[in-house]
């Protein structure tokens, strides 16, 4: 993924308030545009905690820093779950969420949705 490339902000656009599954990822993150209008849109304020910088790099290499983390409320197909943690970066991206299921088999077993995955 190019950052800030026109097909990033064309998905972007294009996903509004749903989340991307990102197979590639270790660790959901969110611009902070798409968390802004999350709130605004779902009338739902997202707890947030300030952590240690933590840096992320994208395809084009570029590194890009998060000091907050943000607990996004879930709801797959109208059943509400747990608060999802994502780190927030200052860039125009989607929530791109990591796949747990595959960093950790034994959960999707556990999981209420791993049906619905």
């Amino acid at each position: 993924m190019v950052v800030g490339s026109e097909y990033v902000l064309s998905l972007t656009e294009q996903c509004g308030l749903r989340a991307i599954l990102d197979t590639g990822a270790a660790i959901s993150v969110c611009g902070a545009n798409w968390l802004r209008k999350f709130e605004t849109e779902s009338c739902i304020r997202v707890k947030r905690d300030n952590v240690g910088e933590r840096n992320f790099t994208f395809g084009d290499s570029k590194s890009v820093m998060s000091k907050t983390i943000a607990y996004i409320p879930t709801d797959i197909f109208g059943v509400s779950g747990d608060e999802v943690p994502v780190y927030v970066l200052n860039l125009n991206i989607p929530l791109l969420c990591v796949d747990t299921t595959a960093l950790d088999p034994a959960a999707s077993r556990q999981s209420p949705y791993s049906a619905l995955i």
